[in-house]
């Protein structure tokens, strides 16, 4: 009986593992799908409380946020992270010589400063040609998405 329910036991295992995402552990996993804010302040409640009233501005940037607080790490990154993920930024930040990094899709540095200016990093990000495309893709389907809505009420108003 338990020859038979090896392979079976076997199957749900390798099934559960690669059901599992995996943690991210350095920037590098986040390269081609994320913007990435790397702030490290005394005030952590009030970086974070600004980065949160700026959600749809963070969010249509995709903008990854790290908030590094004493020995406490904050964001907006719903996915898992490693365990040793905040060492790892904090010796990101370190060689920088920065408290605020802004880290492209590409993986390289886009702008290193000693405090966060969100109008400053969102003009940063505006002026990227990455970013520039996506502001375009974004308008041509909100000019479909209106296009669709005029039909759709003409088409009710008959």
């Amino acid at each position: 009986m338990v020859r038979r329910l090896w392979p079976v036991l076997i199957v749900l295992w390798v099934a559960e593992s690669a059901a599992r995402p995996a943690a991210v552990a350095t920037l590098s996993d986040l390269t081609w799908q994320h913007r990435v804010l790397v702030v490290r302040t005394p005030a952590g409640g009030a970086a974070v409380n600004t980065l949160k009233q700026r959600a749809a501005a963070v969010g249509e940037r995709d903008l990854i946020w790290f908030v590094l607080h004493e020995e406490q790490l904050l964001s907006n990154y719903s996915g898992v992270l490693a365990a040793d993920f905040a060492a790892t930024l904090t010796s990101r930040l370190a060689a920088s010589g920065a408290a605020v990094l802004l880290i492209g899709k590409d993986g390289g540095t886009k702008l290193a400063a000693s405090v966060l200016d969100l109008e400053e990093i969102f003009a940063r990000i505006d002026t990227m040609p990455m970013r520039r495309s996506e502001m375009r893709r974004q308008e041509t389907r909100r000019q479909a998405t209106r296009q669709r809505e005029v039909r759709q009420q003409q088409e009710r108003m008959r």
